[in-house]
């Protein structure tokens, strides 16, 4: 199962609708066939391993990261292809969160008389589908907040100047980050100050599923002729409902949203909406204002915080939530999820304290 857990990471960022999922399939104790889902509309994990397998499949141990389905989508049924390869047992990590498959998949297989056995690294399992979990369940995306900071917790120098504060090995990891997502947000003034290009600069499994470029502009401060813009990139621009939106290229769409003060929009409406464009895991890269909205209302489930031997100093200096105000609430609480160096850096994932984020 720990096989087909690494090879479901592969489908990570590029599966949206579906979840990623492996499977591997085991006969006397010799790995056979194994594959994972590529992209919506390609055969399920479970199809290319049986395949690979091909008579070897027969009497097989198919071990699979996710409930196998057991309705006609895109594809046929997972079961059918089971059923008709012959395996003689299934090892399930988890079932499906989709209300459509949970449990049924399953029943499907038990019926026809195959032994199947379900939870076998399930908690590795479920963190895998956390994007996927939250997005069928809550339609929302799974969010996280990314951010290089020195060891005083600054993100940028008061004057805006533009500097690298981790090392280029830690900056590479940030491209395998955002490889995982579906979409990649910043604000207006990041957008403004720094033009980031946002797409990982890595080689995509699938090279045509683009992951989003969002911009969270309320006064549509960026004109479509920006340098942010030179990117003929797959991008959403967020903006008061209230004012029109100019036009632009056509790889740009603009989103009309809700406000809650003049100048900061509605993110629950921004990330209902970005549900709607398939996006199960969303990047959130800044800068400080925008990360200041996303944890006072709660928005953020994750924080991947890159931090480097370094210290600004300033008492203007930004912080990684300088506009955020907790006097009344108390310090807001994360739980320490996992903690890895990097040459001298050092990479700190956090999640939320409470574990009900949907």
């Amino acid at each position: 199962m720990a096989a087909a857990l690494r090879l479901a990471r592969l489908g990570l960022g590029s599966t949206a609708p579906n979840p990623p999922v492996g499977a591997v399939v085991v006969r006397d104790g010799r790995a056979v066939g194994q594959g994972f889902h590529v992209r919506a509309g390609t055969p399920h994990a479970e199809v290319w391993a049986l395949r690979q397998a091909g008579r070897w499949a027969r009497g097989a141990t198919l071990y699979v990261t996710l409930e196998p389905c057991c309705h006609h989508g895109r594809t046929p049924p997972c079961t059918d292809a089971i059923l008709e390869a012959g395996v003689g047992r299934v090892v399930v990590a988890t079932l499906d969160p989709n209300p459509r498959v949970h449990g049924r998949g399953v029943e499907t297989l038990r019926r026809a008389g195959l032994d199947v056995e379900v939870g076998v690294l399930e908690a590795e399992a479920q963190d895998l589908l956390r994007g996927f979990t939250t997005w069928v369940q809550a339609r929302r995306p799974w969010v996280v907040l990314k951010a290089a900071l020195t060891a005083d917790g600054r993100i940028a120098r008061p004057d805006s100047r533009r500097l690298w504060i981790t090392s280029e090995r830690t900056r590479s990891w940030v491209h395998h980050l955002r490889a995982t997502c579906d979409a990649v947000l910043v604000g207006a003034r990041t957008a403004d100050l720094d033009a980031p290009d946002l797409r990982p600069r890595l080689p995509r499994l699938v090279p045509d599923k683009p992951v989003w470029r969002v911009f969270l502009d309320a006064d549509l401060s960026l004109p479509p002729d920006h340098p942010v813009f030179r990117v003929a990139a797959p991008t959403v621009v967020f903006h008061d409902a209230a004012r029109t939106p100019p036009t632009g290229p056509e790889f740009i769409r603009y989103e009309g949203a809700p406000t809650t003060a003049p100048g900061y929009l509605d993110l629950g409406a921004v990330l209902r909406r970005l549900a709607d464009y398939d996006v199960h895991r969303l990047l959130v890269e800044g800068g400080s204002r925008v990360f200041s909205s996303f944890l006072a209302e709660g928005r953020a489930d994750e924080m991947w915080l890159f931090v480097a031997p370094t210290v600004f100093g300033d008492v203007h200096s930004l912080g990684l939530a300088s506009y955020l105000d907790t006097w009344a609430t108390g310090p807001l609480r994360w739980r320490l999820r996992n903690l890895c160096p990097l040459d001298d850096d050092w990479l700190c994932v956090l999640e939320r304290a409470d574990t009900d984020c949907l």
